[in-house]
């Protein structure tokens, strides 16, 4: 499951059947390490992990087992099948107007003087919101109200001060909840444009990649 930093996750143990007349120790665990475990009347058949709210720490897969005895036997169960539950990821992505975009091992390459955008999206969760976008190059933090559950960030002449990470994250206020995402990141290249003449019959100019 993807959560927002700061929501409330709760995570539930079942029995397969109901055990009579005996306690129950469920134990919770987390990237196979041990987290809590409860011990319930033979009247339950599930418990809940204690309700927390998200943040980086509680990432990983959970899975839980149950502990009983039978006929005066200890009986344990196998772990359960896991589940993953891990902060929010936003989409980042960049398109510009013409072609003058290319793709590298390390991700897209703008020629520089073009325009280009930067777009954060989300999964539908909550209305509203802020899109923020931090960029490597500078200490500054552009913020947009999100639309339709996206933002897009412009930059109308790239430049080679353009040329490095940016990344991408959500907020938003839900009654007294402070909830956002994780930070999604793209690093972004600017290729040189540089113009060679040509003899006087030729009427082009050729590209080169610096």
């Amino acid at each position: 499951s993807d959560i927002l930093h700061g929501e409330q996750v709760q995570l539930t143990c079942n029995l397969p059947t109901l055990i009579p007349c005996n306690a129950v120790e469920f134990i919770f665990n987390l990237n196979g390490d041990f987290v809590m475990n409860v011990t319930v009347g033979s009247s339950q058949s599930r418990v809940m992990l204690t309700q927390f709210k998200m943040d980086a720490s509680h990432q990983g897969r959970y899975s839980c087992l149950y502990r009983t005895t039978s006929n005066g036997q200890a009986v344990s169960s196998p772990y359960s099948n896991s589940t993953e539950v891990v902060l929010l990821h936003p989409k980042i992505s960049l398109s510009v107007s013409n072609v003058s975009m290319f793709w590298g091992s390390k991700g897209p390459k703008v020629t520089r003087g073009h325009s280009f955008s930067i777009t954060c999206s989300i999964q539908p969760r909550y209305p509203g919101g802020l899109f923020h976008l931090d960029f490597s190059g500078s200490n500054r933090t552009e913020t947009k109200p999100a639309v339709n559950h996206s933002a897009s960030f412009h930059f109308p002449f790239a430049e080679y001060k353009h040329e490095g990470n940016y990344r991408c994250s959500y907020e938003v206020n839900v009654s007294t909840w402070a909830l956002g995402s994780a930070k999604s990141n793209l690093t972004v290249t600017i290729r040189g444009k540089i113009t060679q003449a040509l003899p006087k019959s030729c009427t082009k100019s050729i590209l080169y990649e610096t």
